[in-house]
């Protein structure tokens, strides 16, 4: 791909009276963030996602039950009710194209869905995951270290990597925050969230990992928070800022739909 450009997935409500949603799929480059192009729909309706970008492809995670979309479109997909039901699947940038992602050991919902050295960790969620899947051989294998923090399992929370760690913050009913080694294979409890948090969205950025925050509208859509919490592992603390969120209110606004995650790569 010639310039950076953010992949943004957008729930739109059309008909709420019979359930009648409508997702899209954006792209926008960087360089001219009004330049939007509508890819290829995914193939299932969602709900609450993770998206995790791989050279020129993203996967996606649907964090709750998935469900086939409407007949009209199925002509565009090819996948196995066991593919549909698997939750994850894989977008490729070139070929405006999804595919299905090797089933995993068993269904998780609820988890998050990060990227590091080839290895897609899904953690969290219910029943707790310690799944990875390698994409050189193109199978789940199993790791058999979980967060360490007693009695949470990262619920609804959502991870990311940063300087060859991965950091998973929050879930329901809990602002506990960890990191994961990979070279060594060992968690560690860092510094608690400012306060309990769930459906949010963690991204690196700047040697810091910033937390978008979320509030429902209603049960069915919720929105970003004009905070956004920031965590400096140098100095193993949180603070607040609205940088971030103003630049994606920006780029993508509020009035047409919910934004419900977006990656840059």
């Amino acid at each position: 791909m010639n310039d950076d450009r953010l992949y943004c997935l957008q729930y739109v409500r059309r008909n709420p009276e019979n359930n009648g949603d409508y997702q899209s799929f954006c792209m926008s480059s960087t360089v001219d963030m009004c330049a939007t192009l509508t890819l290829k729909p995914p193939p299932v309706i969602l709900d609450d996602v993770s998206l995790c970008p791989s050279k020129n492809s993203i996967y996606l995670y649907n964090q709750t039950l998935s469900r086939r979309r409407s007949s009209s479109v199925n002509h565009m997909f090819h996948f196995t009710d066991e593919e549909i039901s698997n939750g994850i699947y894989v977008y490729n940038c070139e070929l405006d194209h999804w595919f299905p992602v090797p089933l995993m050991p068993a269904q998780v919902k609820d988890a998050s869905l990060v990227l590091l050295d080839c290895m897609l960790y899904l953690i969290g969620g219910f029943p707790p995951s310690n799944y990875v899947f390698d994409q050189r051989v193109g199978k789940w294998q199993v790791f058999s270290e979980f967060p360490i923090a007693a009695d949470c399992y990262h619920v609804r929370a959502d991870c990311a990597t940063l300087n060859g760690k991965i950091y998973v913050c929050g879930g329901v009913g809990t602002e506990i925050a960890e990191q994961y080694d990979p070279k060594i294979g060992e968690w560690e409890t860092i510094a608690p969230m400012m306060k309990p948090m769930q459906d949010h969205r963690i991204m690196p950025f700047s040697d810091k990992i910033w937390v978008m925050e979320t509030f429902f509208e209603d049960i069915c859509s919720h929105n970003f928070s004009d905070i956004v919490h920031v965590y400096d592992p140098s100095l193993n603390e949180w603070k607040n800022s609205s940088i971030l969120s103003k630049a994606v209110e920006e780029a993508f606004g509020t009035t047409e739909g919910t934004i419900l995650d977006c990656v840059v790569f």
